[in-house]
């Protein structure tokens, strides 16, 4: 007896369901959302991230041309840190409302993340010569922090795509 009444609920709720269904949002509407989106504080946290990522290409180059010591690396910590705090910034911020954009800041927020902390983990092991381990864990971290770049570069363009779309 009490599972039929259970079914019957089901069915009820089910019907209510289908009658308040959100309708497919238009491309003017998402165009709006995501333009929100940035507004109030995407785009922020990708400058952030664009900022910092600048600098430590400017600091690779330098520690390259220069032929700079290992024990330079450590200068590093900073820039890692901060993109560290864009990766928690980002996870904590609202999803992106579209769907193909929400993937790719996902995929952002998870390298950038990584990228910080093999960057400790390697500055870590040179800090107690562990030169191998060392190298490893920055090489990887750059490749991570790079793949951010890359996503975040992805994710303006889709941004823009659909501001497009919506006529904006």
């Amino acid at each position: 007896m009490q599972g039929s009444v259970l079914l019957r609920r089901q069915r009820q709720y089910q019907q209510i369901e289908r009658k308040f269904r959100a309708e497919p949002v238009t491309p003017r509407i998402k165009a709006m959302q995501v333009e929100a989106w940035s507004a109030v504080g995407g785009k922020e946290i990708l400058d952030r991230f664009q900022r910092e990522w600048e600098g430590l290409v400017a600091f690779g180059q330098v520690f390259t041309k220069e032929k700079k010591p290992p024990s330079y690396l450590n200068r590093m910590l900073p820039y890692c840190n901060r993109i560290g705090l864009v990766a928690s910034d980002a996870i904590s911020y609202f999803d992106v409302p579209d769907a193909q954009a929400q993937k790719l800041w996902q995929r952002f927020w998870l390298n950038a993340g990584e990228s910080m902390l093999l960057c400790r983990k390697g500055l870590s092991y040179l800090n107690t010569n562990q030169q191998k381990k060392a190298h490893d864990a920055l090489a990887k971290s750059l490749r991570e922090v790079s793949a951010a770049h890359r996503l975040s570069q992805a994710l303006d363009s889709r941004i823009e795509q659909v501001k497009t779309a919506g006529g904006m």
